[in-house]
Order: structure tokens, then C-alpha cells, then sequence
């Protein structure tokens, strides 16, 4: 008796010549997923608002805060019980000169004791603002006593500025995670097992990220079987907004999270690809 058995090796053959492809496709679509995610990340690392459940009227809150910390960082000419400490410090003496002509309303005095004491208005420096945030999560101590004398005006400009920033480095983040393209958002399960999805950074930095174009980025390196992703953020503030050991954090969870999503791609390739010609 003769047998006899015939196998068509084409379609398999040309699998395996397709593998490193495949497996290249495979890991760029895996690094991209996963470079969105560290950008989510880091930008839930971010301070002042840790975390990205801020809706618009809690971030209106952390922008008062902010106003706040500035305030306490300098003196103006009006907050006479201020300048009068400060005064204190320098000279007991033209201190209670100073106290005589706050209580006689006599404007003229105040400013010649104050000029003998060094208290004068100077020009804000944004690096008084840096040095005096000492306190948990870089904050302002609320007892924090100033010794810069600078004008309201400049005051309330500076304070301006320092809250239209709450949000602004994590803004960077969502526009690294932008350029690389596909959805950014995040899973929710309810109590019933039901899923849904919702975006992963809040309305108000999405839109200061479209308010300041160029605030972050990514880009795509592939040579040969080696893929790159890389992101940024140019927001000048963003290595000091994340402190070093949460961004030790994400990093580790993130390459733990690329090496287990590509061993699970390379396992689905080998069962459902290759064993089909």
C-alpha cells in the first residue's frame, strides 16, 4: 500500500518572512499606546493640581490658591502692619517712628522711615516668587513673612500670570500624547460591569493646550527592526512641576507595561498568525 501526503509550505513561508514586519508594525503601535499613557502619567504627577479630576470650578480654586501664595510672597506699600514688622526686624527704633506716623496717617513720614529702613519698592523677580515656595507640594507657607516691597501693580499682574499657569504643565503633557495621534483616553467600569470611556485629561487643559500651540510634541524613530517614540513638553516649568521620584514611578510602570503588552503581541502573532497559511 502507498500513501502519501502533500503540504502547501507557500503560505507559511511567506508568514515567516513577513514575522519581523508584522512584529515591527506590532511594536510601534505598542510603544505609541504606551507613550500616551506615561504622558497621562506624568501629568497626573504634576503639581500644583496632582491627579486629573479637576473640573473647571475646582481649577478656578487652585488658581486663587495660587494668587494667594504670590500675595504672601511680597509686600506691598498698603499692608502697613507688614511693613511695620519688617521694619521691626531691621530697626526696633525707626519701627515705632514708623508705627507713630501709620497711626497719624502721615504718608510722607512713613516713606522717608521706610527708605532709612532699606524698605523700598523694588522690581518683582519671579525667582523671590521660587525661593519662598518652601512648603508641602512647593507652596507658599501661609506664615511666610515678606521682605520684598514691590509695586500692587506688579503685584497683581504677577499673580495673573503665576494662575492662568495652574494646569499648564500637564497641558504640555496632553499635547505630547496628542502628537502621537489616537485617542487619549481612559477606561471606567460601573458597578453593573458596564464599560465606557472618557477623555483622560479635563476640558480646561485641553483647551490651554490648544490656546499654546507647540507646547508639547512627539515623534516616531524607526530603524530597521528598532522603533523609537520620543515626547516632550516645552513648558519651561514642567521638570520642576514633577518631582523626580513620581517620575521614577511612572517610568518604571510604563516599562513594565511595554515589555508586558509586547511579550503578550509575540504570543498572539505566534498562535494566530503563523499557524494560519
Amino acid at each position: 500500500m502507498k500513501t502519501g501526503m502533500k503540504v502547501q509550505m507557500g503560505g507559511f513561508l511567506k508568514k515567516i518572512r513577513e514575522f519581523p514586519s508584522i512584529v515591527a508594525r506590532e511594536q510601534e503601535s505598542i510603544l505609541k499606546q504606551e507613550a500616551r499613557a506615561i504622558c497621562v502619567r506624568y501629568a497626573q504627577c504634576t503639581r500644583p493640581a496632582y491627579g486629573l479630576s479637576f473640573d473647571a470650578a475646582r481649577a478656578e480654586g487652585m488658581k486663587r490658591r495660587v494668587e494667594s501664595e504670590v500675595n504672601r510672597t511680597f509686600l506691598t506699600r498698603d499692608r502697613n502692619f507688614q511693613v511695620f514688622l519688617l521694619i521691626k526686624r531691621r530697626s526696633p527704633i525707626l519701627a515705632k517712628a514708623y508705627f507713630h506716623a501709620w497711626q497719624s496717617k502721615n504718608e510722607r513720614r512713613q516713606t522717608a522711615i521706610m527708605r532709612e529702613a532699606g524698605v523700598i519698592i523694588e522690581t518683582l523677580q519671579p525667582a523671590v516668587h521660587k525661593s519662598a515656595r518652601t512648603g508641602p507640594g512647593a507652596s507658599v507657607p501661609k506664615n511666610h513673612q515678606p521682605t520684598v516691597m514691590i509695586s500692587l501693580t506688579q503685584l497683581r499682574a504677577y499673580g495673573r500670570r503665576q494662575a492662568a499657569l495652574v494646569g499648564f504643565a500637564q497641558a504640555g503633557w496632553y499635547a505630547a500624547a496628542r502628537g502621537l495621534g489616537g485617542r487619549i483616553r481612559r477606561n471606567l467600569r460601573d458597578p453593573g460591569g458596564k464599560r465606557s470611556t472618557v477623555e483622560a485629561f479635563p476640558s480646561y487643559i485641553r483647551k490651554l493646550a490648544n490656546k499654546h500651540p507647540g507646547i508639547g510634541g512627539a515623534r516616531i524613530l524607526s530603524t530597521g527592526p528598532r522603533t523609537v517614540v520620543e515626547i516632550w513638553t516645552s513648558v519651561r516649568h514642567a521638570e520642576y512641576a514633577l518631582p523626580d521620584y513620581l517620575k521614577d514611578l511612572a517610568d518604571d510602570d510604563a516599562r513594565a507595561s511595554v515589555s508586558a503588552a509586547l511579550r503578550e503581541s509575540i504570543r498572539y502573532l505566534n498562535q494566530k498568525r503563523l499557524t494560519t497559511a
